[in-house]
């Protein structure tokens, strides 16, 4: 599915040939969306969690994934309240 999304399929383009030929779905289409509400309640950032279910949401592709952590300043994770 990654690999699929990075060269610019739509997530729902992607599940719809993986049904057809009964090849299953990426677990982390169905997890991305968890992750993000659990590090939400969390109070952590998470940027490449976010990014990657914003991708496999159709909110932004690939490209603008990648450089939206390229920009993002290091920081630890650990920092409570603070979201991307």
């Amino acid at each position: 599915v990654g690999i699929r999304l990075g060269k610019g399929e739509t997530i729902s383009d992607i599940l719809q040939s993986r049904a057809d030929s009964l090849s299953g779905v990426a677990e982390g289409v169905a997890t991305a969306p968890a992750a993000v509400k659990l590090v939400d309640k969390l109070g952590l950032r998470a940027p490449m969690i976010r990014a990657a279910a914003a991708v496999i949401a159709n909110e932004i592709n690939a490209l603008e994934a990648v450089k939206m952590l390229l920009s993002y300043p290091a920081h630890s994770d650990l920092v409570v309240g603070e979201t991307l």
